[in-house]
């Protein structure tokens, strides 16, 4: 990566950026960290991984995707750098070190001011990781995924995920257990980088507005567009970060922050749709951490309601956990495969809820397919969760 970056005039070094890692909340205090900055004033990138439905989702100034016609342009402007590194000794540019070299580039040529920068996978080897001084790192939270590549502890996880933590900028850290704040800590104070603890802001839950919540920051009534109670400890977490660039300089005002808040978007996080009078709400929750929070956030936004989860997940995820989370809630769920090589076949998928007692009503292979006969359904609400590539197909079957 450093060679690729290197080929094109090293813009990863001509950008402002704050690094996010986490294995769940990166969306979230990416997506609340871009709306902030973006209400101040600031021209802001945002880098984030993977696309839901389109791929220029993922290169972002301003809440606006990259075009089609633009990345080509961009890619056809790298090109060179990457036939330079064929049959490289230490291999190849992956895609996602291509992708994100080109992101770099599109931000530089943009003169884009900060650029919020999502962490691929893990942190210390992700190609993020080539910025070296960073405006802030931040590591939302850990909890275990991914772990035949970082680790089968929650420590080992937190190491890798430290990777992105620099010498002299500061490191803002979520809400995280025992173990993985110590490790985190150790490897800062190692590495000489001044540590802003999970958020001084006091932030309580009110009530739920049509498609907002109502919390009060530090005594404040303001309406936040993320729903569930995740996402208070991900403002939480964002709010701090905030606080860390602040103190270099950068001008944020507290009524900016409170206007930007009912702002914010982030597609796949429990974002509602409506279609033939029924709510359909798209949540990528893949691993037991954010499926749980997905299933608390069901139960206390639609407490009454008749409720359908399709269901569609990959094969090396926390599939079992799941569904025994599912058991304990007796809503009734269709299965699907997703449109990736890792998916788990809808039909192993039943099998193994059904083990756990829960109640399959239907199998069917293609997420489009399966969204389409469930609003045929007599549900009030349908969920589409378990992964990217179900959410993703399903959301564009149902916006045609």
């Amino acid at each position: 990566m450093k060679k690729l970056c290197s080929l094109l005039g090293n813009p990863e070094q001509k950008v402002n950026a704050i690094h996010v890692a986490g294995t769940n909340g990166k969306g979230s205090v990416t997506a609340i960290l871009s709306s902030v900055l973006k209400e101040q004033g600031y021209k802001v990138g945002a880098y984030t991984s993977p696309a839901l439905t389109t791929f220029g989702e993922r290169i972002q100034i301003n809440g606006i995707f990259a075009n089609d016609n633009e990345l080509d342009k961009y890619y056809d402007k790298i090109t060179h750098a990457i036939n330079a590194l064929k049959g490289d000794p230490l291999g190849e540019p992956t895609e996602f070190e291509v992708v994100t070299a080109l992101a770099f580039l599109y931000f530089v040529d943009n003169k884009v001011d900060i650029v919020v920068l999502e962490v691929g996978l893990g942190g210390r080897f992700d190609a993020t990781n080539v910025i070296e001084k960073p405006l802030a790192s931040v590591i939302t939270s850990i909890s275990k995924d991914h772990t035949a590549i970082l680790g089968n502890t929650l420590q080992e996880i937190a190491a890798e995920k430290a990777g992105i933590i620099k010498k002299d900028s500061p490191i803002v850290l979520g809400k995280l257990k025992e173990d993985a704040y110590l490790t985190i800590l150790d490897i800062a104070k190692s590495v000489g980088a001044p540590v802003f603890l999970e958020g001084d802001a006091d932030i309580t839950f009110h009530n739920y507005e049509g498609k907002n919540q109502v919390v009060s920051v530090n005594n404040t009534l303001l309406k936040l567009s993320l729903l569930g109670n995740h996402q208070l400890e991900n403002l939480k977490t964002a709010l701090k970060v905030l606080d860390a660039i602040k103190k270099q300089g950068y001008e944020i005002e507290d009524k900016v922050i409170f206007k930007s808040l009912s702002k914010v978007r982030l597609t796949g996080r429990f974002e509602i749709l409506k279609q033939k009078e029924k709510e359909i709400v798209f949540d990528v929750a893949h691993n037991e951490a954010s499926y749980s929070a997905f299933l608390d956030n069901l139960n206390v936004i639609y407490p009454t309601k008749k409720i359908l989860i399709i269901l569609g997940m990959y094969a090396d995820k926390d599939t079992d956990k799941v569904a025994k989370l599912l058991s304990k809630t007796g809503y009734e769920i269709m299965t699907t495969t997703p449109d990736n090589e890792r998916a788990l076949g809808a039909k192993s998928l039943s099998d193994l809820l059904r083990k756990e007692g829960v109640k399959v009503i239907k199998t069917i292979e293609n997420p489009k397919q399966a969204v389409l006969a469930a609003l045929e359904l007599n549900y009030d609400i349908i969920c589409v969760t378990g992964s990217f590539s179900t959410v993703g197909p399903a959301k564009l079957a149902v916006q045609g």
